[in-house]
């Protein structure tokens, strides 16, 4: 928790092709009280850039998308962070 803010950090990685998705994902977050960092991604390339970038709290991915996959963007994931929480929506 951030003692300026009260509010707890989250860096979020959002693999969703919906720009709109992501941003009503991270409205509810912040409504939520969190004081989000995020990145939405929607292909293999940015997400191993993503990946590299940063430490992230928590991955958030959408199942089917057109030139991606929660399944792929997983395998990615667990190959590098096995234990970084991943939830598919």
């Amino acid at each position: 928790m951030d003692s300026s803010t009260g509010k707890t950090k989250l860096r979020l990685l959002v693999v969703d092709d919906s720009e709109l998705d992501a941003m009503l994902l991270a409205e509810q977050l912040l409504s939520g009280g969190y004081d989000l960092d995020t990145r939405r991604v929607d292909n293999a390339e940015d997400m191993a850039v993503a990946l590299g970038e940063k430490d992230w709290d928590l991955v958030v991915s959408d199942h089917n998308m057109p030139r991606f996959s929660s399944t792929a963007a997983l395998e990615m994931v667990r190959a590098r962070f096995p234990d970084l929480p991943f939830l598919v929506v």
